[in-house]
């Protein structure tokens, strides 16, 4: 799985050329004296490029700032905020719990038919959605509006085959997968949901990687007193340490890793 490139790495560039140069004007210029006022303002003004690389500062006068606690914690903030928003646009959406859907009784071969249709027009309007309409609320109000559909379908065919498709090239198809295992979850396809949510990181784009980890919240919610085998919680745990902290999927992910006690594990 591609991890994204680190800032921190041309923080610390940056900080390691400006002391090594510090250093030799202060060789050239030996005359050249800094007072404490304004190595103080110095410092507080390189304080927030410098929050990713330590954990705390104490400034003359006894004052520590706790810089990572700070930025952990707006991150955190923003991050729940976001899922938040996603959940309540959802529900709005939704309009009544998948659970309280009831399924159709027509025959077999009446509702393969007509759900393969249904689910073929929901993955071309998803794509569609996706390729021509410009990122922001509105594309994201439209995606979720398929996404509640394709959860309606979900429930229409419940022999659907929806371990391959969590595999499926197309990711419109790979979404009609996340969507029958969050209305259906079953735990025994834990392992494949897995999978698909890390190995198409990038071409789930946001929107799949988000439902994709709201499923796998939703079969961890029915697995009982099943384990999580260790190559899924490692690969659980890459997948947060990846995801970029803010995010309502790093939320998301938080929310999972917390519930994976080290006991859970296989």
């Amino acid at each position: 799985m591609p991890r994204p490139t680190p800032q921190n790495v041309c923080l610390k560039l940056a900080v390691t050329v400006v002391a090594t140069g510090a250093i030799v004007f202060k060789t050239i210029y030996p005359e050249w004296n800094v007072d404490a006022v304004t190595l103080g303002l110095f410092l507080a003004a390189l304080l927030p490029w410098l929050a990713p690389l330590i954990k705390s500062v104490e400034l003359p006068g006894g004052l520590k700032v706790e810089l990572q606690e700070i930025k952990e914690s707006i991150e955190q903030t923003r991050g729940t905020a976001e899922s938040a928003r996603q959940r309540a646009e959802f529900a709005v959406i939704q309009g009544e719990t998948t659970a309280a859907r009831p399924a159709n009784v027509t025959s077999r071969s009446s509702v393969a038919d007509t759900w393969t249709a249904t689910a073929d027009a929901l993955v071309k309007e998803y794509n569609r959605v996706r390729d021509e309409m410009p990122s922001g609320p509105p594309r994201t109000q439209k995606m979720t509006e398929i996404f509640t559909k394709m959860i309606d379908a979900s429930h229409e065919n419940p022999t659907w085959d929806v371990g391959a498709n969590l595999q499926h090239a197309d990711r419109g198809w790979r979404l009609m997968a996340y969507a029958f295992a969050y209305a259906r979850p079953d735990f025994s396809l834990f392992v494949p949901l897995v999978a698909s949510a890390c190995d198409f990181t990038d071409d789930n784009k946001p929107f799949g990687q988000y439902w994709s980890i709201l499923a796998i919240e939703r079969m961890l919610g029915v697995r009982q007193q099943a384990g999580v085998g260790h190559r899924e919680w490692t690969r659980l745990n890459d997948l947060y340490r990846w995801l970029i902290p803010g995010t309502d999927r790093h939320e998301e992910m938080r929310r999972v890793m917390e519930s994976l006690k080290p006991t859970t594990r296989a």
